[in-house]
């Protein structure tokens, strides 16, 4: 089974539709207009082709926004994140086939603190789409009149979630748990579990907690995440996996010593290896984040932070410890070789000794460009891109 992780920067339905241009003359309208839809062109299909290249069976967005709500309610389907949700998965179907679905997203965290970014409020909820060719939605809520419950009477989506979900399913995620209140606070972000089984045998389950760790206190979410009262079943596998916000990318740095302590027992941590490029800054673990375009180079394009993981716990059942892996997925530099590069050139063209290509050309909307963290540089040339996110997405084998 194959599930794959990515924290899309502010993730909403502006990331991958373009924006019309108002405000300035005729000619410089249609301009910008015609900019931002490339833009967002280039956005979408690096996010399709790579959840295509990766055989993803299951793919989370982490950090999509949200609308004002309580943790656990249903996500404003016309708010940016979820809608966009709902168009990447129309977007899904095109390319990859009508078996895609989404569980509709649950807000993560309250209204109470939230996200403060330029001095806007607002909450986050985690999109999870699978391919019910290979895997089907379990739950572990279900749907109800007033919004997803533990118990109750089944009640059928409405409205935009009547179309992301198979016609017969009442089933929801949840971000709930059993006397635990806070991660670490009680208004953090919470995890999203999302439960699945595979359609092929042997039949095992996964239950999915998606994580967006709290930005300041990392460590001590992941603690909170460790009290989870987590039941071992032979053919099931618990796969806690995101963005922990705790950087494990060194084995004496103190990010990685709190995971090792946090997970002392039952649970195996997946990090991703190292990334081989021709100057391999990262021995230990690869690295997870990038830069902006305009900061990056050929040689310089990631940061020296891995925080984008996942801790695992297998059932009797549920297979081979050895033979599950977590790949961080970087087209700059075409690791893994088999999923292939989102540039037009290969990061070799760049460095080469003779004749390199300029790195403007690298940082354009045709190679990192759209790929690195968002940078919005009105001086900047046309070509520069918004980016898509300052994490690589992980791939999980389990």
């Amino acid at each position: 089974m194959k599930v794959l992780v990515w924290n899309i920067k502010f993730f909403s339905s502006s990331r991958i539709v373009g924006q019309t241009a108002t405000g300035y003359a005729e000619a410089e309208n249609l301009s910008r207009t015609k900019n931002d839809a490339a833009r967002a062109l280039a956005t979408l299909s690096y996010i399709v082709s790579t959840v295509r290249r990766t055989a993803a069976d299951v793919f989370v967005v982490v950090e999509p926004r949200a609308s004002a709500g309580e943790p656990g309610t249903l996500a404003d389907s016309s708010s940016g994140g979820p809608a966009g949700l709902i168009l990447l998965l129309a977007h899904l179907r095109s390319m990859l086939g009508n078996t895609w679905y989404l569980v509709p997203p649950q807000r993560i965290n309250s209204t109470q603190i939230d996200i403060i970014d330029g001095g806007s409020r607002y909450t986050e909820c985690i999109g999870v789409f699978w391919n019910s060719k290979n895997v089907t939605f379990t739950g572990p809520w279900i749907n109800t009149a007033t919004g997803p419950a533990a118990a109750g009477t089944p009640a059928a989506y409405t409205g935009a979630y009547a179309n992301v979900v198979p016609a017969d399913s009442t089933w929801a995620g949840t971000t709930s748990f059993a006397d635990i209140t806070g991660f670490p606070d009680p208004t953090s972000r919470r995890p999203f579990l999302t439960t699945f089984t595979e359609v092929a045998a042997p039949q095992r389950t996964l239950e999915l907690y998606s994580v967006h760790c709290d930005t300041a206190n990392g460590a001590r979410a992941a603690d909170a995440i460790r009290r989870i009262g987590f039941v071992d079943a032979a053919k099931k596998i618990i796969l806690i996996a995101g963005d922990f916000n705790v950087d494990v990318s060194a084995p004496t740095g103190s990010g990685y010593l709190s995971m090792n302590s946090t997970f002392s027992k039952g649970f195996a941590k997946l990090y991703p290896g190292p990334i081989q490029t021709f100057y391999n800054r990262f021995p230990q673990f690869g690295p997870t984040m990038l830069r902006r375009g305009p900061d990056a180079t050929p040689g310089n394009y990631s940061k020296n932070e891995t925080l984008d993981f996942a801790l695992i716990h297998l059932g009797a059942e549920a297979g081979n410890i050895d033979n599950c892996l977590c790949e961080a997925i970087d087209r700059v530099a075409q690791t893994p070789s088999r999923i292939g590069r989102a540039m037009s050139y290969a990061l070799s063209d760049f460095t080469r000794g003779d004749n390199p290509i300029p790195v403007d050309r690298f940082r354009d909307r045709f190679n990192f460009g759209k790929i690195g963290t968002p940078a919005g540089i009105p001086s900047a040339p046309a070509v520069l891109a918004d980016g898509t996110s300052d994490h690589l997405p992980i791939l999980l084998t389990v």
